[in-house]
C-alpha cells in the first residue's frame, strides 16, 4: 500500500503511478480536508486564513473536499473503497487546547472517523485501480 501526503507531493503528476509502483491495485491517499467545520466557519465569516498545520497552510498546493477527491480519482480509473478521517488534534491553529483533552478528545476522534468530511482535518481515502469508471470531460 502506498501513502501519499499532500505536503511536497504533486498529486496531479503522481496520479495512478503510486498504485503501479507497488504492483498492487490498492492504495491510500491522505489529503487535507478543506470542508472541515473550522474552514467552513472561517469562510462563513469571510476569511480563509493561512494557518500553519491546517488544510489552509501554505504547504498545500491545492484544497480538496471529498467530492473533488472522488472526481480526481475517477478520472484516473481509481474507485474509492473506503473513506476515513484523522482528527489531527495536534494542530494548535485548528483546535483550541481543550479539544485535545479527555473526554472531549476521545469524542472528537470518534466524530472524525464517523463523519470525516465534517470533522476530520485529513481525509484518508483507500482506492483500487481499475475499478473506477473514468468521467467524461463533457
Amino acid at each position: 500500500m502506498i501513502y501519499l501526503a499532500s505536503k511536497g507531493v504533486d498529486l496531479v503528476s503522481a496520479r495512478p503511478l503510486a498504485w503501479q509502483v507497488a504492483g498492487d491495485p490498492t492504495g491510500a491517499i491522505v489529503l487535507p480536508n478543506a470542508a472541515h467545520w473550522r474552514c467552513r466557519w472561517w469562510l462563513l465569516r469571510g476569511h480563509f486564513p493561512y494557518v500553519r498545520g491546517t488544510p489552509t497552510d501554505f504547504t498545500h498546493l491545492r484544497f480538496f473536499t471529498l467530492n473533488e477527491i472522488r472526481h480526481w480519482l475517477s478520472d484516473r480509473d481509481i474507485a474509492i473503497q473506503h473513506v476515513d478521517g484523522s482528527a489531527s488534534l495536534w494542530v494548535r491553529g485548528l483546535y483550541p487546547a481543550w479539544f485535545r483533552r479527555p473526554p472531549f478528545a476521545t469524542l472528537y476522534v470518534r466524530l472524525a472517523h464517523r463523519f470525516p468530511t465534517f470533522f476530520a482535518r485529513d481525509l484518508i481515502v483507500i482506492g483500487r485501480k481499475g475499478l473506477g469508471v473514468p468521467r467524461s470531460n463533457a
